[in-house]
């Protein structure tokens, strides 16, 4: 099995890097930034070598435990660039393909009754009141309830994307 590529993750000043080992378990490394190392050693007329990482330890995990602590630092917000760049581009399509269906759904819809300012009528507001009441009393064509509901469906849809 060939050695796969570490996932590395960072939260705060800290670096943390799995490497999975062909026996199923995890080398975690654990490096921290020598930001304020550098700045204070360039401060003191030092030269730049003390900038990088130092690395804090590394220990071998079960593929469970690996696992678990992995999932733990992707919830902190500390993805892979891979994971993020991927998961950036499915978020723009996503914008992008709701950007489509909202201006396609307001060209569609333009002049509609139960549509205002581009978004469907509440029937809790005073004007989807009104719109409930002329349709129960027969002054509203008897397929507007039928429009009104699709048309709901099709804007729930819509901003599910977001």
């Amino acid at each position: 099995m060939p050695p796969a590529n570490p996932r590395s993750y960072h939260h705060r000043h800290l670096d943390f890097a799995f490497l999975p080992q062909p026996d199923g378990t995890a080398r975690l490394d654990v490096h921290s930034a020598e930001v304020l190392r550098s700045l204070l050693d360039a401060a003191s007329g030092g030269g730049a070598g003390a900038s990088g990482y130092i690395r804090l330890g590394s220990v071998t995990l079960s593929a469970p435990m690996a696992a678990a602590l992995e999932s733990v630092f992707r919830d902190l917000g500390g993805a892979p660039p891979a994971d993020r760049d991927r998961a950036a581009a499915a978020s723009r399509a996503r914008r992008l393909e709701q950007a489509t269906r909202l201006e396609a759904f307001f060209v569609a819809n333009k002049g509609n009754p139960l549509v205002e300012n581009g978004v469907v009528v509440d029937p809790r507001s005073s004007r989807g009141r009104r719109l409930v009441q002329a349709i129960r009393d027969g002054q509203a064509e008897p397929q507007l309830l039928r429009d009104w509901l699709r048309l709901r469906m099709e804007w729930r849809a819509i901003m599910a994307l977001a």
